[in-house]
């Protein structure tokens, strides 16, 4: 079947049509209505993709009350080449937010038409307008494909009347959606106007009774009219089509606009007699201009306003909606409001956060009279295309209302006061458009209806440039085919089936700094496990490993050489690792120089993170702060005042014991008590000896101390201090319990797993014993510790 797609402003819908039923297909898992998905994308540092509600989700969640630092970056120079004109060079500019966990992207297909807009920036990647559209559709082609089963290779996509009034715009518009869908995965494609669309989906009830009809299709982008005969399909025709580019997102800022800014200072007094700048608020009701807003120089505007304004409450409420990101859940809030008056006549627009908080009263009359010059120009736009059709308004049987804006009771009005209120009808607000699609998709593929297919060779490529020059080479175009496999790979997640991951999470640092991750199935307890190839056999030694289970809350915290600090979900680290040989690096945001050296999984569990590096020194943070820092900045740097590289991460309580190992088999105990918030040396080391393994114990547990060459050794609840195992370059430590219920395994340096075992009875702390014999070829490198 032929797929139908309404990739709308606001909203996209999917959905297929057999000629008896018609399908509508789930594309938001997380959405009230999984039929209808918001169209929205946030794109995050670290390597995900969220796509519909789990977007604004995931937005508010990484962003509300953060704050931002932004810099004025020069991304590069781009090439502008024009048919019979010479080549253009221009340098691109964007404002970025050096502390955003990520990027959200609305309202994606009025891009479409920007002639000016050619793409933007992210992880040091550029996207061209239709990538940025493409990278949505993908999704959505992944979730048909997750829904049918199969995947969907052609379709029929809705476009809008006009996407401007600007031809040339609109032209550039339809190459660019062709290109997006191709791009996506679409071997085929079909155009139909999105109100005629809603006219075939409303057609199906007639049963071959003729009609004329008026369709009024008014959503977040675009208002579209189209005059046409319906009802039998050969004397089915167009009789006059309209449009103009205002919408929901347009009242949306005028709602804004008109009752916000009070609340943050607007009309407030000043010291020095001026008034507030009003670019302030013209930029705030739009969210797309509010990041320029934490431009250095508006910002020191904001805090001079805030010395000389009379009511210095309002004015820190608007830096903190400026700085916090909470702009788009300002708009989120009246775009909410703006919905409750169509089916009441007053509401109350409250905003509460931490630190600031307001209750604006609205009516439905007060909203009219904000949006009144849109609907002069509304009205007037009607009444030409209706002449255009050569008909009169009693010459109209049906006048068809769709789309989200169609339901304010204004608009309503106006065409029940033309037409007359018995022949207008409110169809399918949200999916008449998707399912008219369907409908056509249907008729083009039984041979009922003959439509111009477009494919990737018919349409030219409407972005004139591949890629963005920089001073430190080519900003390369992004990757589309990795994103898809980035997204065939998390399918499961975001439909919510975990199963569709490896249970585990394998990290391995190697020899050479290089980071090496992998998937693994579930390891039962109750399984004798002989030996495991984990990692390749060919891969180089492993210096050390960690295993950690894929869930939604399992995170890491790794350091790295340049004693950076970052957290990362563990499914992230899978994800990247299967997008390219760069996904790692781009996920953690390494220098060309910088690799690896330590990390933990990541718990609020204890009080304490413990850094130990290689030569001995220890310095203790409080987790909880560790964790504040981690939230507000992608990554948190430490001062360079440390003797080596980090070597261990550990977790710690007060009431406890850090173990320290040596390459010449010194185990040391450490109070965490004694250790303060300034970095100390815990043990002198002697020429050419290196710390090895860390761990934390506390008081009352036995330990086993295991060795490179896999011999181990029972150290007891106390005592042992300096205690010497000569001979031995320990690799790790382990609680005794857990090695007795088969929760600790011996990794080797050659990729192969073993459960770690002891001998049956009891054994002497303090003497050594052979827990893994090895070949003169093999050596631990690390141990590996299953959850509990």
């Amino acid at each position: 079947m032929i797929l139908g797609l309404d990739f709308g402003t606001t909203n996209t819908g999917a959905a297929v049509f057999d000629g008896h039923s018609l399908n509508l297909l789930p594309l938001d898992p997380a959405s009230q209505n999984p039929a209808i998905c918001r169209t929205a994308m946030y794109f995050t540092r670290d390597g995900q993709y969220y796509f519909g509600q789990d977007a604004i989700n995931r937005y508010f969640e990484q962003n509300l009350g953060r704050r931002t630092k932004l810099n004025r970056v020069w991304v590069g120079e781009i090439m502008q080449v024009f048919a019979e004109l010479p080549t253009f060079y221009r340098d691109v500019y964007v404002y970025e937010d050096e502390f955003s966990p990520g990027r959200i992207l609305l309202s994606i297909k009025t891009t479409l038409r920007n002639k000016a807009y050619f793409g933007t920036a992210f992880r040091d990647q550029w996207y061209a307008a239709s990538d940025l559209v493409a990278t949505f559709l993908m999704a959505m082609q992944e979730r048909v494909r997750a829904a049918r089963q199969a995947p969907a290779r052609q379709v029929v996509l809705g476009r809008p009347v006009h996407f401007s009034d600007d031809p040339a715009e609109d032209e550039i518009a339809q190459r660019r959606l062709l290109h997006a869908a191709f791009k996506a995965g679409f071997e085929q494609v079909y155009l139909e106007y999105e109100p005629v669309a809603a006219a075939r989906f409303y057609e199906q009830r007639l049963h071959n009774k003729r009609e004329t009809a008026l369709v009024f299709d008014f959503g977040g982008g675009t208002l579209d009219f189209t005059v046409m005969e319906i009802g039998v399909p050969s004397e089915r025709k167009i009789l006059a089509t309209g449009g103009i580019p205002i919408a929901g997102d347009v009242f949306d800022q005028r709602l804004f606009r008109d009752s916000i800014p009070k609340h943050l200072g607007e009309g407030s007094s000043l010291a020095s007699g001026r008034g507030i700048p009003p670019y302030i608020f013209d930029s705030l009701s739009d969210w797309q201009e509010v990041l320029g807003l934490n431009s250095p120089d508006n910002l020191q505007a904001l805090n001079k306003i805030k010395q000389e304004a009379a009511e210095k409450d309002k004015i820190e409420a608007l830096i903190e909606v400026v700085t916090s990101n909470y702009a788009l859940m300002l708009f989120d809030a009246v775009e909410k409001a703006k919905v409750r008056l169509s089916s009441q006549p007053e509401t109350i627009l409250a905003v509460k956060t931490e630190r600031f908080g307001f209750a604006e009263p609205l009516t439905r009359r007060r909203f009219e009279r904000l949006i009144d010059s849109e609907y002069r120009a509304i009205k007037q736009r009607l009444h030409e295309t209706l002449a255009r059709s050569g008909l009169e308004p009693k010459q109209v049987d049906r006048v068809l209302r769709t789309g989200g804006s169609s339901q304010i009771p204004l608009f309503v009005r106006l065409l029940e006061d033309m037409f007359g209120r018995d022949k207008v009808l409110g169809i399918n607000a949200f999916s008449s458009v998707t399912s008219g699609l369907a409908v056509v998709g249907h008729e083009i593929e039984t041979g009922q209806a003959e439509y111009k297919a477009y494919t990737p060779d018919s349409v030219p490529e409407p972005d004139v440039a591949s890629s963005v020059t920089t001073h430190r080479g080519v900003r390369p175009r992004v990757d589309l085919s990795g994103i898809r496999q980035q997204l065939q790979v998390t399918q499961g997640i975001l439909l919510r089936k975990d199963a569709d991951l490896p249970y585990y999470v394998l990290l391995a640092l190697e020899a050479g700094g290089k980071l090496s991750v992998s998937g693994a199935d579930r390891l039962a307890f109750d399984e004798t496990l002989e030996g495991v190839q984990l990692f390749a056999e060919n891969s180089s030694h492993i210096a050390a490993a960690l295993l950690i289970a894929t869930g939604e809350s399992d995170k890491v915290l790794l350091i790295t050489n340049e004693f950076k600090l970052t957290l990362v979900p563990a499914r992230s680290m899978l994800v990247s690792a299967k997008i390219g040989a760069r996904g790692i690096h781009d996920l953690l945001r390494l220098q060309m120089d910088e690799y690896v050296t330590a990390m933990i999984p990541w718990t609020s569990a204890r009080r304490f993170m413990c850094l130990v590096t290689e030569n001995g020194q220890v310095r203790r943070f409080e987790a909880a702060l560790l964790a504040g820092e981690l939230r507000q900045v992608p990554y948190f740097r430490l001062e360079r005042k440390y003797k080596g590289h980090a070597a261990f991460l550990v977790q710690a309580d007060e009431e406890g014991e850090l173990l320290l190992g040596t390459s010449a088999g010194r185990i040391v105990r450490v109070p965490v008590r004694e250790l303060g918030n300034l970095t100390c040396q815990c043990i002198k080391l002697r020429p050419d000896e290196q710390l090895t393994a860390a761990a934390f114990t506390e008081a009352d547990d036995d330990w086993l101390a295991v060795s490179r060459a896999g011999g181990a050794m029972v150290l007891g609840a106390t005592g042992i201090a300096g205690q010497n195992w000569r001979g031995a370059r320990i690799v790790g430590f382990a609680p005794l319990s857990e090695v007795n219920e088969g929760r600790v395994f011996a990794l080797l340096a050659q990729g192969m797993a073993y459960l770690l075992a002891t001998p049956a009875g009891r054994m002497p702390r303090g003497k050594s014993f052979l827990a893994l014999p090895l070949t003169e070829c093999e050596s631990i490198a690390s141990l590996l510790f299953l959850e509990r």
